[in-house]
């Protein structure tokens, strides 16, 4: 595991995958999902508290693109767990 984004230490919680609003699903096309490519399929993200917003994309996960923000990678956290 390595923290991202604002080194914070402390303790982690689940919290709602802004790219995929939770539901674990990646809309490529109409009729077709496939597994969220920021949660893994999940729809949650383990984030350090206090929890942060993203400041560059306010949350969304992403970067007025198709693509997840770059700062947070598409989490919506400033400071989240990657595993």
């Amino acid at each position: 595991m390595e923290l991202k984004a604002g080194q914070q230490t402390g303790n982690s919680s689940p919290a709602k995958c802004a790219w995929c609003s939770g539901s674990g699903k990646w809309n490529v096309a109409p009729g077709h999902s496939a597994s969220c490519i920021v949660c893994g399929g999940k729809g949650s993200v383990s984030i350090y508290q206090p929890a942060l917003s993203c400041e560059q994309c306010q949350g969304t996960g992403r970067n007025k693109t198709i693509r997840p923000c770059l700062v947070c990678a598409g989490t919506g956290w400033e400071s989240y767990l990657k595993k």
